[in-house]
């Protein structure tokens, strides 16, 4: 288990109660009035008060699990009214401690709302509500022919509405871009109780604000998504996956350079991790390694298209060039899906791999893939003399680049050296310092860094007109004393 963003927390996050009451013994009789008995949990709460990684520990008392927007809306209404401060969930995957009731806060759960709602078989439009797990999500599409425009290594815990609310990316980002570029509609629960629904809009809508596009990376700090409309893509008929190997970082860079020129409309991934991520997921997980050697850099390439022919001659040709021109070492690539599958999960296994090390001080950043060599010199030039281990992985295809500084146990030294450095040294270099983690608890003291005073007023003043008594996942994102 981390102890990293504990011990830190306390120097950068003021924990104080706000200005928000306490649950009080009628508010609980007003919940039991208006919900059915197993939508409201006071007892077992770890699973809510602990985040996916162990980082973080919540102190709510109190779980509302409604089923339905109507039934948001008057919990909403209700705890706006009070001023009642509620943490919106979903698969409780976040990584910078958005999900956590620091303070006490009620929780919200939309784990209930987890069905599909509406499928057009015709144009691959989907309804879904927040609170489905991804996965099932998946299992539910591809049988009708059609896939998710994202997929995330969490597939299997984390939900619809929480992914939009990080605004995730994903391992298909460089086929499909982030998921909310296919999203056409949301309904959402505004502070106040308000209803917002725009589901039923048609794919172009250029009539006024689009409204949906401020729920996008707000981590329910502005309203809670309840029902999502997205355009499913078809399911690819034929997939190939190759992973190569490389001495040198430039080298990685220029074979994803040219996976973008070589394999064009039918790219489906391009995925990086270091030797030492690999190291690990294949001794910490007992994982087969495809390798008979080790090599310090590593690259997976995924097609999806519809002709098998046309497909494999192109990534073969993909293959033949990177490697008679040395850009790569060595390479293997699937023969059959068994092998695709224990490929990608090298990538998708990373983050697991490496946490089971002890201290971590890790950010999902987006930088330039050219940069980021001279990023790894500058982090290794703060640490010398230190004894620490580096992971590193992502979605290299779109510049997401995810970092691990590893220690056996809790190196107050390094951490000292690399706060606030490490977040100057992001945005000296062009880059942000959140990929599609969101900023949650843990990134707001260093939002500066990657937003101007302007952008920060700006959120500030939407927070403020939005949200005015501050009830939804207050301090993330935006601290309250600098808002109200």
């Amino acid at each position: 288990m981390f102890i990293r963003t504990i011990r830190q927390l306390k120097s950068v996050i003021p924990f104080t109660r706000s200005s928000h009451n306490f649950v009080s013994k009628s508010d609980v009789e007003f919940f039991k009035d208006h919900l059915d008995s197993k939508s409201l949990l006071r007892e077992d709460l770890e699973s809510y008060n602990i985040d996916w990684t162990g980082q973080f520990k919540g102190k709510s008392s109190l779980v509302l699990r409604p089923r339905s927007a109507e039934e948001v809306s008057t919990i909403l209404k209700y705890c706006n009214e009070r001023k009642l401060a509620i943490i919106p969930h979903g698969g409780n995957t976040s990584l910078k401690g958005a999900t956590m009731a620091f303070n006490g806060e009620i929780i919200l759960s939309l784990q209930r709302m987890n069905k599909v709602s509406h499928f057009n078989e015709e144009n691959g439009v989907v309804h879904v509500e927040a609170g489905m797990i991804l996965q099932n999500l998946e299992e539910f599409l591809l049988p009708k022919g059609f896939a998710i425009p994202y997929d995330l290594g969490s597939k299997g815990s984390c939900a619809i509405g929480g992914n939009l609310g990080t605004n995730v990316g994903g391992l298909r980002v460089i086929r499909y871009g982030h998921f909310k570029n296919s999203v056409i509609g949301l309904k959402v629960v505004l502070a106040d109780g308000t209803i917002l629904d725009s589901l039923s809009s048609p794919k172009k809508n250029n009539t006024g604000y689009d409204l949906k596009q401020l729920f996008f990376g707000s981590e329910g700090t502005l309203g809670v998504i309840t029902e999502i409309a997205f355009m499913a893509p078809p399911k690819p008929l034929s997939f190939n996956t190759a992973m190569l190997a490389f001495d040198k970082f430039e080298n990685v860079a220029e074979a994803c350079q040219t996976a973008k020129k070589d394999l064009g409309e039918i790219i489906y991934a391009l995925e990086y991790l270091n030797g030492f991520t690999l190291e690990m997921v294949v001794k910490n997980l007992d994982h087969p390694n495809p390798f008979t050697e080790n090599y310090p850099y590593y690259f997976i390439v995924q097609t999806g298209g519809m002709n098998e022919s046309h497909d494999r001659e192109k990534i073969e040709a993909f293959l033949s060039n990177v490697y008679d021109n040395g850009i790569c070492v060595d390479g293997v690539i699937a023969e059959n899906e068994k092998q695709a599958k224990e490929i990608f999960a090298l990538r998708e296994n990373a983050y697991v791999g490496l946490s089971t090390i002890g201290h971590d001080i890790g950010y999902d950043i987006s930088i330039d893939i050219d940069k980021i060599p001279l990023f790894e010199e500058r982090i290794h030039s703060k640490l010398s003399g230190l004894d620490y281990m580096y992971g590193s992985f992502g979605h290299l295809g779109d510049g997401d680049y995810q970092f691990h500084i590893l220690t056996r146990k809790y190196n107050e030294e390094a951490e000292k050296r690399l706060i606030p450095f490490l977040f100057e040294l992001i945005s000296d270099l062009g880059g942000s310092i959140s990929s599609e983690t969101g900023i949650g608890v843990q990134l707001q003291p260093f939002l500066k860094c990657s937003r101007s005073p302007s952008e920060i007023n700006t959120m500030k003043v939407i927070k403020s007109t939005l949200d005015p008594n501050f009830i939804l996942n207050p301090n993330k994102i935006i601290l309250m004393n600098e808002c109200c």
